[in-house]
């Protein structure tokens, strides 16, 4: 299975043009918005290619719905 880092989980984000912020994405793993990643050694956050895209689709509803006149 291969892991990446969260350089390309950003840059799968930006090139789904939903780009953010790690620290960003942290906070959304803090409200459950997107699941918590991988810890190989227990510190740096690795993801899999099926990780990164369920990421990216999620984080895309999440700034539509965030968008949304009230």
């Amino acid at each position: 299975m291969d892991m990446f880092s969260k350089r390309h989980l950003l840059e799968a984000l930006k090139k789904a043009k939903v780009p953010y912020t790690y620290k960003a994405l942290l906070k959304f793993e803090r409200d459950g918005v997107i699941p918590m990643p991988s810890r190989v050694d227990g510190r740096e956050r690795y993801y899999t290619r099926e990780q990164i895209e369920m990421i990216v689709e999620k984080v895309r509803v999440h700034k539509q719905k965030s968008h949304l006149p009230k």
